[in-house]
């Protein structure tokens, strides 16, 4: 019977508190599974909270992350817009600068013939190539920045476009302003036509007559200037020309200024537009001081008229 009571140590815990004061320790036994469920419990708690402290970390992180990433992809968003607005306001400035450049090269180029004004201006066929393009990137269902870099590629082949027109333009400008130095185009001397070229009674023998130049009065001594660049092919007496300057040009120009009361330079001198060469006078065959100005291109005489008072562009529209 007392076996049957007696406690089985192996199945118990004994544990001891010993007061500091020397007083009766305080002695308990606790079953064996009742600490290590305790002990468990204890763990599973801990684990538990450890695991929903991570989680909500995790989570917490997770949170701030994603608002990060929604407040750039608004950022990203808005900027992309602003993107597209400029390379709208891109693009209309290149179909600008096509116009002009379009303008500036029916200034330059060949002459002609008029035609009957719209009253709607019609749109050049490189812009409506551009707004078609830009129409074709709008339609697709491309993201926006690769509608961007779209937008950005059309624009970008544009401007080579222009650039190699501008080019162009440039060589050409360059070769009508060295054609404009070396063109009769200026007045030899301030005044007013006495005499226009044409048939007309001479004023001496009172016989029709060709005149092949204009006769321009002015007082004796007033300045003479070449009308091109050029080269002295003769300076020197001609009879009823009187004092005469014959000046070389290219393009198969030459100019004569005739009826000098002074030559200024010499035969084989290099002259250049708007340089003095000479003086009114009333040398040879006249009726008063004046200069009579010729005008030949390949030895044929042509009228002066056209030749005087031209700028570059109006050049290009008179005579080439």
């Amino acid at each position: 019977m007392d076996n049957e009571f007696r406690l089985n140590e192996n199945d118990y815990y004994s544990f001891v508190i010993i007061p500091p004061s020397g007083t009766e320790a305080i002695k308990w036994r606790v079953r064996k599974w009742v600490v290590w469920s305790t002990l468990s419990a204890i763990g599973v708690v801990i684990l538990a909270v450890i695991i929903s402290v991570v989680f909500a970390t995790r989570s917490t992180i997770k949170i701030t992350n994603y608002e990060q990433l929604r407040q750039d992809v608004v950022k990203q968003d808005v900027q992309l817009k602003r993107y597209q607005n400029d390379i709208q306001g891109i693009r209309k400035a290149l179909q600008k600068l096509i116009e002009r450049e379009e303008e500036m090269e029916k200034t330059l180029g060949p002459k002609r013939k008029k035609k009957r004004r719209r009253s709607k201006k019609k749109t050049s066929w490189r812009n409506r190539k551009i707004n078609r393009t830009f129409r074709t990137i709008a339609r697709t269902s491309a993201p926006i920045d690769q509608k961007i870099d779209d937008q950005l590629e059309s624009i970008k082949a544009e401007l080579v476009t222009s650039e190699r027109h501008i080019r162009k333009m440039y060589r050409r400008l360059e070769n009508y302003k060295e054609r404009f130095a070396s063109t009769p185009s200026i007045m030899p001397v301030y005044g007013r036509i006495l005499s226009d070229y044409g048939w007309r009674v001479h004023p001496k023998s009172g016989k029709m007559q060709f005149h092949k130049g204009v006769d321009i009065p002015s007082w004796v001594g007033a300045p003479v200037k070449a009308t091109a660049d050029g080269v002295v092919e003769f300076a020197g007496w001609a009879g009823g020309y009187g004092w005469l300057i014959i000046i070389g040009h290219e393009y198969g120009y030459r100019s004569l200024y005739a009826h000098l009361s002074e030559i200024l330079i010499s035969t084989g001198q290099p002259l250049q537009k708007g340089q003095i060469i000479g003086k009114i006078g009333e040398t040879g065959i006249t009726t008063g001081p004046h200069i009579h100005y010729e005008i030949r291109r390949w030895s044929r005489s042509v009228s002066p008229n056209k030749h005087l008072k031209l700028d570059l562009f109006t050049a290009t529209t008179r005579l080439w």
